[in-house]
């Protein structure tokens, strides 16, 4: 015979716990409990308050309108201001280095009118204003 311990046996321990509550379906519903009876007696006290008065409101006044034009106006002006300032610039680069100051005005409305810088800002003015409109009133909500 060989000196080898036996293998311990390990397992779960009886149950020991104390029984509470009422085993299921036994039980008496009380009168505290009931759930629908609470809620009754909420809505009693919310109709005595006048919680459930409804009121007719007059329709919120949309800033869309306004919102829209500020935006079309503000793309006008950075886009006519930036055409302007690069004619400008370029037609004060070309006339004050060859020293012809004389001919600053007439070279400026040439630029600006005599070639097509003047309808590219418009037609993209007329996009951006396009895809604004598109996305103020008919992509968002009103607000």
């Amino acid at each position: 015979m060989s000196d080898e311990p036996t293998p311990k046996k390990y397992g779960l321990k009886a149950k020991e716990f104390e029984a509470v509550n009422e085993p299921s379906g036994q039980s008496q519903p009380s009168a505290a409990h009931d759930v629908f009876a609470i809620r009754r007696e909420v809505e009693a006290a919310e109709r005595a308050a006048g919680l459930h008065e409804l009121e007719i409101k007059p329709p919120k006044r949309s800033r869309r309108k306004r919102d829209f034009r500020l935006i079309v106006v503000g793309l006008f002006v950075v886009i006519y201001a930036f055409l302007g300032a690069a004619a400008w610039g370029a037609v004060a680069t070309q006339t004050l280095a060859a020293e012809m100051p004389d001919q600053f005005w007439p070279t400026l409305r040439a630029v600006l009118f005599g070639s097509p810088i003047l309808a590219w800002g418009f037609a993209g003015w007329c996009v951006l204003s396009l895809a604004t409109w598109w996305l103020m009133f008919h992509v968002m909500d009103d607000y």
